[in-house]
């Protein structure tokens, strides 16, 4: 069962990653602002924001539920586009951290 867990939970982080990577580009894109890569920012940070939680990273789902939120409000004029920013950077080093502490209790247990 631990093996099956571990497969998911892999299987995630690995989509966080492609995820992120995806999240960068948008960023790095000459129109950040355009309605369109704002749009694709929200979705891949709602979808990380619902799904983090489940499989134990409640900090990378708040990082991307604050993503989210930030857009939305740009979105409706009520927040600046710094905020997005900061928060996608926010995430993006959330992200990585996590991924390199996986790697880190991999090689960890691969030494035990």
């Amino acid at each position: 069962m631990r093996d099956k867990l571990a497969a998911v939970r892999g299987a995630f982080l690995r989509r966080v990653g492609r995820d992120a990577d995806i999240l960068f580009e948008c960023w790095a894109a000459k129109e950040p602002k355009s309605l369109a890569v704002l749009a694709r920012i929200r979705d891949i940070s709602h979808g990380l924001a619902g799904a983090a939680g489940i499989f134990g990273y409640p900090h990378l789902g708040n990082a991307a539920a604050s993503v989210e939120e930030a857009v939305v409000r740009l979105n409706g004029a009520a927040g600046p586009l710094r905020e997005v920013e900061r928060s996608l950077e926010r995430l993006l080093t959330d992200i990585e951290i996590s991924r390199t502490e996986r790697v880190a209790h991999a090689r960890r247990r691969a030494d035990a």
